[in-house]
């Protein structure tokens, strides 16, 4: 049994409750045997009330340090995606609430499994909503609409608010969707680039900079599904739009932007090359985005996925093709790195 006054004073979680949670794994078997014992005796006696306290109290134990534990040694780890990003706080408070009730004895064990057991996510039928995403990563579940009703996706939004109130990230929505949901919920709409936001609230919560580049004009939608992304969580973009290989003297009478960066997103088709001369011309980690732009030989990006791939300058990664929300989101973990 854990000593009661472990868990009120102040100690190391990490040294703890790490074997603690290991026991997690045989709590199944134990409550078996727990049963097995009690129904073996025709009516309650002494005997089974000291297992059934025994039981009761070292259940009580675990879960306190099991979901205590590891929420303080993910906030000891990371305290900036907790503090600073916004996100995280409402969940956080909503477990810590929880805990406080039943270190208090306002509510039992039991009942505190139940509220903590359904906490992790919310079952629709249709989607099981995850509203422990912000205090795992530090942002919301992004909600992908392409191939959802609209009806499915305000259900999605619905659950979601309950838990992140702000900046509800959508991609690959279709008009027709928006136009719905816009009637439902206070909501921004990008045409371009087919991403809406459910309550944006524009916020800044990383020091550096992101740019997103293009190769031409036909890159901007895929473009814009990463800078959207990158600035619903909270990151500073600068758009430097219709600089490709075509012309190089364009990107480079825009160095000022390009050395100034954290990250820069490079978003070209054709043959790609702009993530490979972005790649050489700055100090930074590149993301190149190859897009499905380009006539046959392209293949639908895939020559300049390749393209990207084989880069030889330093420091450039790859997305898939058109996923300008993956890097936009690669993009901001990057820049939140040291605040």
């Amino acid at each position: 049994i854990v000593p009661s006054r472990i868990v009120t004073r102040s100690f190391s979680f990490s040294s703890i409750c790490t074997p603690l949670f290991s026991i997690g794994n045989y709590f199944s078997h134990f409550s078996f045997l727990y049963c097995n014992i009690l129904l073996s005796f025709a009516q309650e006696t002494s005997f089974t009330k000291i297992v059934s306290a025994f039981w009761q109290k070292l259940l009580k134990s675990w879960i306190y340090l099991h979901f205590h534990g590891r929420f303080c040694i993910m906030k000891s780890r990371n305290n900036t995606s907790i503090d600073k990003r916004g996100f995280t706080f409402m969940e956080n408070e909503h477990i810590r609430q929880i805990l406080d009730a039943l270190a208090a004895g306002t509510i039992s064990s039991g009942e505190a499994y139940d509220q903590l057991k359904l906490a992790p996510f919310e079952d629709l039928g249709y989607a099981k909503v995850d509203h422990h995403r912000p205090v795992r990563q530090g942002a919301p579940e992004v909600i992908y609409g392409a191939g959802k009703t609209t009806e499915q996706i305000a259900g999605i939004v619905t659950s979601m608010l309950s838990h992140s109130p702000d900046n509800i990230l959508i991609t690959r929505l279709s008009e027709e969707s928006a136009e719905v949901l816009a009637t439902q919920f206070s909501f921004f709409y990008d045409r371009l680039s087919h991403i809406g936001i459910v309550n944006r609230k524009p916020f800044v919560s990383a020091k550096g900079t992101i740019v997103v580049a293009t190769g031409g004009t036909s890159d901007i939608p895929v473009a814009e599904e990463a800078a959207l992304t990158a600035e619903v969580l909270g990151n500073s973009v600068t758009r430097l739009y219709d600089v490709g290989v075509a012309g190089l003297h364009r990107l480079l009478s825009n160095m000022e932007v390009v050395s100034s960066a954290t990250v820069i997103v490079a978003v070209a088709g054709m043959e790609g090359a702009l993530a490979s001369v972005i790649g050489g011309l700055s100090d930074c980690p590149v993301i190149g985005v190859p897009t499905s732009v380009g006539y046959g030989a392209n293949f639908h990006g895939l020559s300049a996925l390749l393209s990207m791939l084989n880069s030889c300058a330093s420091g450039v990664s790859v997305v898939n093709i058109d996923n300008g929300f993956g890097a936009g989101y690669l993009a901001s973990m990057i820049n939140h790195i040291g605040g």
